[in-house]
């Protein structure tokens, strides 16, 4: 009907912040650099060279859907505790208020009403955590054509986990509101490499 009114809601893919760092540091070792500045022979191909390099990456979650559902306690963000009526903080055990007793179904749409509840509330993400990667490397020049270099990096070297969202928005399921302890990103990866370069 054109008389009805628009109704905007958040996108599901919606990830509101994003940030990220990275950065090349030149370590001031060797011929030239601040440190062992005078170092020859074996000792100056020891010293110089290095290098390390770092990323930093964050990115929130996205929306959780909003249980379909009459919430009579009136609270989502929050767990309210059905004994005391007060909120307990965000766990992966409540995840948001999971306390069925606080849910209803719909009633039974007899009218054919075509107004939907809405999906998402805004404030409740799935969870994210900061991503660290860093990279030391050295190369050692034996003349002007050969050059030698040995490469480690390590991703996700804080093995900083990122969990699945909640297993259900259904309240009358067993996992509803619960967080699996499962991680969704890799683990630290650390590798080593090395290259001839003539």
């Amino acid at each position: 009907s054109p008389y009805q009114k628009v109704r905007f809601d958040y996108n599901s893919s919606n990830q509101p912040q994003e940030i990220g760092f990275s950065g090349v540091w030149d370590m001031p070792f060797g011929k030239g650099r601040a440190f062992f500045t005078n170092a020859n022979g074996i000792g100056g191909k020891i010293a110089g060279g290095w290098r390390t390099a770092y990323t930093m990456s964050y990115i929130s979650g996205n929306a959780v859907s909003l249980p379909q559902a009459i919430n009579y306690c009136g609270q989502y963000t929050s767990y309210v505790d059905p004994t005391t009526g007060a909120l307990v903080p965000q766990s992966n055990a409540h995840y948001f208020n999971n306390n069925p007793k606080c849910y209803a179904n719909f009633p039974t749409n007899t009218g054919s009403f075509t107004a939907l509840p809405q999906r998402f509330s805004g404030n409740v993400e799935n969870p994210a955590s900061p991503q660290f990667n860093i990279a030391l490397e050295k190369i050692t020049q034996f003349n002007e054509r050969y050059s030698f270099q040995i490469r480690a990096e390590a991703f996700n070297i804080a093995n900083s986990p990122i969990l699945g969202g909640p297993q259900s928005t259904t309240f009358t399921s067993s996992v509803f509101g619960v967080i699996a302890n499962s991680q969704n990103n890799f683990p630290r990866i650390i590798q080593l490499s090395a290259k001839l370069f003539f």
